[in-house]
């Protein structure tokens, strides 16, 4: 009996370990197949199919040149989802792991790259004005996804496009870049961009637009709308340039509203101060001496005023003149220039760009009336500021109730010339 438990015990031992052997090599899992990577913004994800004896799978992140591997998170899941930064390149692989922490064979490598959709680029990208060396630009709002825009201008030394300015704001149309120099002309375009994870994506640029910067003369620049004329009904002490100065009862002050508590005003020496509104009795608006023909053309044309047709009209509220243009959007030039009479203080005329809504022949006080804000009547029949005769001996100055006032040979002239939808600035 010893004898043969000695023989069969060699061979019992050889079985068992066979079978231990046979049951180990079983237990390795495969190797991971499938293995997909997609990114959305600053999203991973990373799937892969189901592996045959697998506990777990362990996810690798590699190196470009798939030499390095770091073991970045074991799951029985067969997705992983991280956090990526736009714009850099990932790389993967991914392994079975059995009950006992054995690895079968690696996934082939994939790689995948954050990205996130661009925001729609800006249309209508052209120059609005110009200032003393600076341009303005307006733009169309864009759809979508957008947290603001940047103005780039070309680098003619570097050949590439740098941003000047940028617009935080999604719903803003128009920005100024200034400190250019005076008879240079620049390339300027613009972008959207959105904020992903703290960093802008921006759009495809606009077109194109070339623009001169230029230096405004003293007149050009001393236009303005008018102030308020005003005295003081009482000695009062107001803070300039921070310092207290005394102001006598009587004392003219030019203050630029008629309402509010505090109003923001001049004093004849050109000191600006804030007072309070009470202590001012109005008297008109100031007024001066008439424009050059040269410098009222070079102020409407850097203003980038356009008109639906070829004239516009330009109220000129400080030099009581209507002054008609002919041409086009920058290109404007003087054909015409009458004396009027505009809105008193208590009722100026109404500010800004308006259209020729209505023409009549045989208006109001016996001449042409040519009808330009809607007042409380419609677009068809408006009832607001309009041109027509004088209605008394005055000629000019600011002593009507809105209306302007002018001869009957220029309401003629307008009449004959300026169609319906003719620009009509006030200012």
């Amino acid at each position: 009996m010893k004898q043969h438990l000695k023989r069969i015990f060699p061979l019992l031992c050889l079985f068992l370990l066979l079978c231990c052997s046979s049951v180990t090599a079983a237990s390795i899992p495969g190797k991971v197949t499938g293995l997909k990577a997609t990114a959305k913004e600053t999203s991973i994800k990373l799937t892969w199919h189901k592996t045959a004896k697998a506990s777990k799978y362990a996810i690798y992140r590699v190196d470009k040149n798939h030499s390095k591997a770091v073991l970045v998170k074991k799951t029985s899941s067969t997705t992983y989802r991280t956090k990526g930064v736009l714009g850099v390149t990932y790389y993967y692989k991914v392994c079975a792991l059995n009950s006992a922490n054995q690895s079968g064979a690696f996934s082939s490598v994939v790689g995948v790259r954050p990205t996130a959709a661009r925001p729609a680029k800006p249309k209508n990208f052209t120059v609005k004005s110009r200032g003393n060396k600076s341009i303005t630009f307006k733009w169309s709002k864009v759809s979508g996804k957008a947290n603001g825009y940047v103005i780039e201008r070309y680098n003619p030394t570097t050949k590439a496009y740098e941003t000047v300015k940028t617009i935080s704001s999604k719903s803003q149309r128009e920005a100024t870049v200034s400190r250019l120099t005076a008879d240079t002309t620049y390339k300027f375009r613009i972008r959207s961009y959105r904020t992903v994870s703290n960093q802008k994506v921006y759009s495809n640029p606009s077109s194109t637009v070339s623009a001169t910067a230029i230096a405004l003369t003293d007149e050009v620049k001393s236009i303005r709308r008018p102030y308020y004329t005003t005295k003081l009904k009482k000695s009062v002490t107001v803070t300039s340039n921070g310092r207290k100065i005394t102001l006598k009862k009587g004392t003219r002050i030019l203050a630029t509203s008629k309402h509010g508590r505090y109003v923001n005003a001049y004093t004849s020496s050109g000191s600006r101060i804030k007072i309070r509104r009470s202590s001012l009795k109005y008297t008109g608006l100031d007024s001066t001496a008439d424009y050059s023909k040269k410098t009222k053309e070079q102020f409407i044309n850097l203003r980038g005023i356009s008109s639906r047709t070829s004239r516009l009209i330009w109220v000129s509220q400080r030099t009581y003149r209507t002054n008609i243009f002919k041409g086009s959007t920058g290109k404007w030039k003087l054909v015409k220039s009458y004396k009027c009479i505009i809105g008193r203080w208590q009722n100026r005329t109404s500010g800004g760009i308006h259209r020729i809504l209505r023409k009549v022949y045989y208006g109001s006080y016996g001449a042409p009336c040519l009808t330009f804000t809607r007042g409380q009547g419609t677009s068809s029949y408006p009832t607001g500021c309009a041109f027509h005769h004088y209605v008394d001996g005055n000629r000019t100055g600011a002593k009507s109730h809105g209306c302007v006032r002018m001869s009957r040979s220029a309401l003629i002239y307008m009449y004959n010339t300026c169609p319906t939808g003719t620009t009509v600035f006030v200012y």
